[in-house]
């Protein structure tokens, strides 16, 4: 995302003829803060640095602004106060009131979506007798019956192409552009959008490319809010500025080799991905959080990351074998010790056997292993052994803290890097990929290689 700072004047809806100048602060982050030269209160009520529901503005080219949920961070000065707020939401391009926060279309643009779609991404030397205007958006690939996008209100999920003119010296150029388009059915509140779109589509993508992605920018319409362009009224672009958890930028390109996988590596395309990708967020969500939030904050120490990763395999197995079956022998046990124990003590010996007929941390472990399959096998060699290794740490770091004979670092480092690439290849085969398609995966990505040779069979 692009820092910027934008000068305006500033009011509220309150007092909507008290304003002051100030300038907004937008951080790579997304992180807003308002730095005004002034107050919007007299000094005994600022002094208590009030918060504001909204703040409205207009930039010094005319843009409207709107900011949503301000604290008042700084308070300086004692007969000429300057205040700070921090924005927690800011909508470039409209005053929205509360009851217009409700939008039917966004596009998303994100870094690094052009490597994970293959798009060229380049600049293209255009003939003198082309002109600005042109070219402009050009849908590529859409799922308008997606049984996705109908299961979740979405109208259209698609991906866009969109060429830019730009002339310097009396040389023309076109530049590409790449971005998520998604139109409601119904429009939606920022939330909403946010779970249907906003949030997962970049997911997605962090997970093929296997490495974090930003968001460069993210632009709505709201059907309360139009505007004459090129005479026609049509909806005018509200940029949507929030501080989402945002990696550091990197202008860099996205190496194919250590890529995860690539739109054109599912035979099904665009829809039979997002179809996957959605049936696994219902599934197992608060897994895939914990997997993607490793890649956009992963933990210092690979202790807390192995954590993580096997709270994450645990719940993933809950939803993933619902009816896994126990052995024979705990149900029998269970049986015997309820119907044996006194009356009096029935309903504490029930909660306390409520999770013996449950498959053990370790038999989930080695489910989870089989199911990601052959091709990573030469990473991990045999299953039970790696599943006692690590369900033996679990209980260690758990119950009794780092012990004398817990794992150490090199051990911690392989125990993380073999269980995260179990559970990306089991989350392969719920978007649908083949276990043909994952042996290919496997064998080309130098990620995955580089471990087999540094770690494999250990």
């Amino acid at each position: 995302m692009e820092a910027r700072e934008i000068l305006g004047i500033w009011w509220t809806p309150e007092d909507t003829h008290r304003t002051v100048s100030g300038t907004l602060k937008i951080s790579v982050s997304g992180e807003v803060n308002l730095e005004l030269n002034g107050s919007f209160d007299e000094v005994a009520v600022a002094q208590t640095m009030p918060s504001r529901a909204r703040i409205f503005g207009a930039t010094r080219d005319g843009q409207e602004v709107t900011l949503t949920d301000c604290i008042c961070r700084h308070l300086h000065g004692n007969a000429y106060l300057s205040q700070t707020f921090f924005a927690t939401t800011t909508f470039l391009g409209a005053h929205l009131a509360e009851a217009d926060e409700v939008f039917d279309s966004v596009e998303i643009h994100l870094e690094h979506l052009r490597e994970w779609v293959l798009s060229t991404g380049l600049r293209w030397a255009a003939p003198p007798q082309l002109v600005p205007g042109d070219v402009g958006p050009v849908v590529w690939v859409e799922t308008p019956a997606s049984e996705t996008a109908k299961r979740v209100g979405v109208g259209r999920y698609g991906i866009s192409r969109d060429y830019s003119m730009e002339q310097e010296a009396g040389q023309r150029s076109l530049t590409e552009d790449v971005y998520f388009a998604v139109t409601l059915e119904v429009p939606a509140d920022l939330h909403k959008l946010t779970e249907v779109a906003i949030g997962p589509l970049r997911d997605l993508v962090t997970f093929g490319l296997d490495r974090p992605v930003g968001y460069k920018s993210i632009t709505l319409t709201a059907p309360s809010k139009t505007g004459l362009i090129q005479g026609q009224p049509q909806q005018v672009d509200i940029e949507l500025v929030r501080n989402f958890s945002q990696p550091l930028s990197d202008e860099g390109s996205s190496n194919p080799g250590t890529a995860l996988f690539l739109l054109s590596d599912h035979a099904g395309g665009f829809q039979a991905i997002l179809d996957g990708w959605f049936a696994a967020i219902e599934k197992a969500a608060p897994s895939l959080n914990i997997l993607i939030g490793i890649e956009y904050g992963p933990p210092t120490y690979y202790d807390n990351r192995l954590i993580l990763l096997l709270q994450a395999a645990e719940a993933y197995h809950r939803a993933s074998f619902p009816d896994r079956a126990v052995h024979p022998v705990s149900l029998k046990n269970a049986k015997a010790a309820l119907t044996s124990g006194p009356p009096e003590i029935q309903d504490w010996l029930g909660a306390k056997l409520r999770h013996a007929t449950e498959p053990s941390l370790r038999a989930r472990l080695s489910d989870l292993l089989r199911r990601a399959g052959p091709h990573l096998r030469p990473l991990i060699g045999k299953r039970a052994p790696l599943a006692f290794r690590l369900s033996r740490f679990r209980n260690l770091f758990s119950h009794h803290g780092a012990a004398p004979e817990a794992p150490d670092g090199p051990e911690l480092y392989e125990l993380a890097q073999k269980l995260h690439w179990a559970m990306k290849l089991n989350l392969l085969h719920d978007l649908g990929f083949t276990p043909t398609d994952v042996s290919g995966l496997v064998a080309r990505n130098q990620n995955f290689q580089h471990l087999v040779s540094q770690l494999g069979g250990s």
